[in-house]
């Protein structure tokens, strides 16, 4: 009845099954209007409070613009699977996801995500033990790199739902991921405890295992997580990075490969499988496999950073493009700073390069090399007294630097 044509459509759905917002919230009124009805009058009589709007659940549940890139990327992401792909006018919706997402990310600035945070704290302090508000929330904290205050709501997970093993993974992941793999380990086999055929646990314990170099124990969970599910990519790409760690480049390209035959979109193994073919000289093999990683998702900074090694020597003026695109995609990615920087040196913009030589150093203050290139790029623009400074550093960092003295007594000379 509240459907254009009496047809239940994308107002109300993500596809066929999944309600929007909207459509939980339509779905939720009608039975709540619906069970009014049934109430006996000594309740009625009482008369009726207001009924809450959709946008006073919105706010009770923190349903942000965050949460809406999350789940909008998530269905974009199943809808590029059969069956939708093969229905008429594919193309065309998925061109009006991508659109609704890119639209919300533009929304997404730091200032934003600062007021989603308060957002959840106004909604957790109306109900301090929704251990759902708590999930998301950790899920946001860590999305953004707040992982300190990502752990804190983890925890209050476990407590509010200590049999539930997913807070248990998430909480390991985050010490795994500060280097605290140690710590993660009774995390990992608590989930495991809990829930023994859980992949994706056992996917997370190989990797803090590799990071403690108990590698036979490590591929023995990935094998086993395999065994479980054969099609789980994830795995399949860890696997490969860490037989590639090995020296087994054969056995990783071959996991990278039914990663990909299980999971087209799968661009950790896109970029993985282009590395490895670059090294063996397959240049045009690996620049198709970081062109598909942007293909499923144009914002890796990796995949932009790749493709401008694969192409530099050929086409600098596109490697240039891909290394601003990771440095404006990742703007603390080091390494395509330096290589835009140098890029747009050879290219006689000394101007526009100096920029990311400095940014390399900053983000890089222990590299001797970032501070070497952002001294010659010092000199050029006739800046003596600071490249001076620049090659002391590099001195103090690498004291045989091979060219570092030779510019110092230079720009000394210059000053």
């Amino acid at each position: 009845a509240a459907s254009s044509n009496g047809i239940p459509g994308s107002e109300f759905f993500y596809e066929h099954v999944h309600f929007t917002f909207e459509g939980n919230y339509l779905l939720a009124r009608t039975f709540f209007d619906e069970v009014v009805k049934t109430l006996p009058a000594a309740v009625t009589a009482r008369g009726a409070a207001r009924v809450p709007t959709l946008e006073d659940c919105a706010r009770r549940l923190a349903w942000t613009d965050w949460n809406q890139h999350e789940v909008f990327t998530e269905v974009r992401k199943r809808l590029q699977q059969p069956p939708f792909t093969a229905q008429h006018g594919h193309a065309a919706r998925d061109d009006e996801w991508k659109g609704r997402i890119e639209e919300i990310s533009a929304r997404l600035t730091p200032e934003k995500i600062l007021r989603l945070t308060e957002e959840y704290l106004t909604a957790l302090r109306l109900v301090p033990n929704d251990w759902v508000l708590h999930e998301n929330f950790a899920t946001l904290l860590e999305t953004h790199g707040e992982t300190a205050r990502a752990l804190e709501q983890w925890r209050e997970v476990m407590l509010l739902l200590p049999h539930e093993p997913q807070a248990y993974f998430r909480a390991g992941n985050l010490l795994d991921t500060m280097g605290a793999s140690a710590e993660a380990m009774p995390l990992f086999r608590e989930a495991l405890r809990r829930d023994p055929n859980s992949v994706e646990t056992r996917n997370s314990l190989a990797l803090a295992l590799s990071n403690l170099g108990q590698n036979t124990e490590a591929e023995r969970e990935w094998q086993m997580a395999l065994r479980l599910k054969p099609k789980f990519a994830e795995a399949r790409v860890n696997l490969g990075q860490w037989f590639a760690q090995q020296g087994r480049t054969n056995d990783a390209i071959a996991q990278y490969e039914l990663a990909l035959r299980h999971d087209t979109n799968s661009s950790a193994a896109h970029i993985n499988l282009g590395k490895l073919l670059n090294q063996k000289g397959d240049r045009a093999g690996a620049i198709g496999h970081y062109e598909s990683a942007l293909r499923i998702n144009p914002s890796n900074a990796v995949a932009h950073y790749n493709l401008g090694n694969a192409v530099q020597a050929q086409n600098p003026p596109v490697a240039i493009e891909h290394y601003a695109a990771a440095a404006r995609v990742r703007p603390d990615f080091a390494e395509a700073h330096l290589a835009l920087a140098l890029e747009l040196a050879r290219a006689g913009r000394a101007g526009e390069a100096h920029p990311h030589f400095a940014e390399a150093a900053r983000l890089q203050p222990g590299s001797a090399d970032a501070h070497f290139n952002l001294g010659v790029s010092l000199a050029k623009l006739g800046n003596f007294a600071e490249a001076v400074r620049e090659f002391a550093q590099t001195l103090k960092l690498n004291p045989n630097h091979p060219r570092a003295q030779e510019m110092l007594d230079r720009a000394s000379r210059m000053k």
